[in-house]
């Protein structure tokens, strides 16, 4: 019989589950990606085992959603030393989340198969 809802049981499940997920991000499984909140100039550079579920889940509290532009593989130690380039050029600030104006997509940190057709941010154009 499965576990009920916020039992004891069900939040043991829970834990284990997400012991495991970082377990498999710290053994360097996962994907960076990157994905737009449809509607605005907007992306959210992110890392997850399952981007498309985590994309698909992302929606901000004026009901904007999110759509994933792009993904490779890469371990999470990529995703945060890429924040920590891009956070002083141009971090939008909103908590939980880190989020970037879409002309992020043409800077050169971001790996080739994250990099897309995007006005150059005139700080980074060459």
């Amino acid at each position: 019989m499965p576990a009920t809802q916020n039992s004891p049981e069900h939040v043991a499940m829970l834990r284990l589950g997400l012991h495991r997920s970082w377990e498999r991000r710290r053994n360097g499984e996962g994907y960076l990606y990157t994905a737009e909140m449809v509607g605005t100039d907007v992306v959210k550079i992110g890392h997850s085992l399952n981007p498309e579920v985590r994309v698909r889940d992302i929606r901000l509290s004026n009901g904007v959603k999110a759509k994933l532009l792009a993904m490779i593989q890469a371990p999470v130690e990529d995703e945060r030393a890429l924040h920590q380039t891009l956070r002083g050029h141009c971090r939008i600030d909103l908590p939980g989340f880190e989020f970037y104006p879409r002309t992020v997509l043409s800077h050169p940190a971001l790996p080739d198969g994250l990099r897309v057709e995007a006005p150059a941010f005139p700080m980074w154009a060459a």
